[in-house]
């Protein structure tokens, strides 16, 4: 095997040792996923209230079986 090649063969595991890292990292949640984008992207999480609009009418609205059921 060639220099090159050899190169590439250790790009592709160097490769999938990161994926294996990064998916272990994130632990497959949503919260840990967005968290380590807005740590890569700089971004902080700026969560501003809408007025009229509270936390339990948006939870009543997503509990709706509409929603849930898929019918």
């Amino acid at each position: 095997m060639g220099r090159v090649e050899e190169a590439g063969a250790l790009a592709a595991r160097i490769g999938k040792a990161i994926a294996r890292h990064r998916q272990h990292q994130l632990k497959h949640d949503a919260k840990d996923l967005w968290a380590a984008v807005r740590k890569l992207t700089g971004r902080r999480q700026q969560a501003e209230p809408v007025d009229g609009i509270t936390a339990e009418q948006i939870t009543t609205i997503h509990r709706h079986p509409i929603f849930t059921t898929g019918s």
